[in-house]
């Protein structure tokens, strides 16, 4: 194995760690969106700014690998997957709190993913 393949699979670890938590995360607003709870509001501990900053990081670093010559799938497909659920975050979070803020965050970042 040589050190392109070795450090590629070091960050392919750590992303996969990072989807986990991200993933997670997810699972959580899910739960708490079918819960009896009524008082309980799914996303109301989560941050509007650090999802769409998480989702940006992401993006970039997707448009980063298949951007490099040779295309790096080490970077590339985790990078999609962590995009894709960020994004679900984001649309949660406008379900939940239906306010504009909320909207602009998952429209840009729908229109992001798009033209990116």
């Amino acid at each position: 194995m040589n050190s392109y393949n070795l450090f590629g699979t070091i960050n392919t670890v750590f992303i996969f760690v990072s989807l986990y938590g991200v993933f997670s995360q997810l699972k959580t607003i899910w739960r708490r969106k079918h819960s009896r709870d009524i008082t309980l509001r799914p996303t109301s501990l989560l941050s509007l700014n650090q999802f769409t900053v998480s989702y940006l990081a992401y993006l970039s670093f997707f448009i980063y690998g298949y951007s490099l010559e040779p295309f790096n799938h080490y970077i590339v497909w985790p990078r999609l997957i962590a995009s894709m659920l960020v994004i679900l975050i984001l649309f949660e979070m406008w379900r939940d709190r239906r306010n504009q803020v909320a909207l602009y965050c998952f429209v840009f970042a729908a229109i992001a993913i798009l033209l990116g």
